[in-house]
């Protein structure tokens, strides 16, 4: 039985923000960190569960761990997140700066994945920044010359689904 990766990166998002600038040690996925951040205005389930799990650290741009830590402290007042909320949390009364964020924020909404597909990402924020947090333990003599990662450590970042095909 073979395993194959069936999947495509979304037309519309342009390269950069599906990359943006890796951190020294290569382990991230901004994809998965703004689907988490989309979530987070979207679905309560997955709320709930980036509140618990996660931390404004493990995300990798300041301006996504501030768009986290705004939702969190929201959500910690008993109050529903949503784009024009958080975006007031984050800048107060700089208008300029309350619409341009609230219109980044919905612009992660309408791209954010279904609620389980979502509790995923979680989870792969979580265990990136996981990742980052051993990549310094690890003895140089056993990272990969590319990237500074550990060779066996390293997770390949997939999106998608797997379909099982017979190797007849």
């Amino acid at each position: 039985m073979v395993k194959t990766l069936v999947a495509t990166p979304d037309p519309e998002e342009p390269e950069e923000s599906r990359r943006g600038p890796a951190p020294a040690d290569g382990l991230q996925d901004v994809y998965a960190e703004m689907q988490v951040l989309g979530a987070m205005l979207r679905h309560a389930d997955v709320r709930a569960l980036a509140a618990t799990v996660l931390d404004a650290s493990m995300f990798t741009a300041p301006h996504r761990r501030r768009v986290f830590s705004a939702c969190v402290r929201i959500r910690g007042r008993g109050q529903v997140p949503a784009a024009g909320t958080v975006a007031a949390e984050m800048h107060g009364t700089d208008k300029a700066a309350m619409d341009e964020a609230a219109d980044y924020m919905r612009g992660l909404v309408a791209k954010t994945a279904p609620q389980p597909v979502a509790t995923h990402y979680v989870a792969i924020v979580r265990d990136l920044a996981a990742y980052r947090a051993l990549a310094p333990a690890v003895p140089p003599t056993l990272r990969s010359v590319a990237g500074g990662a550990a060779e066996f450590g390293a997770p390949s970042l997939m999106r998608g689904f797997l379909i099982d095909e017979n190797d007849d």
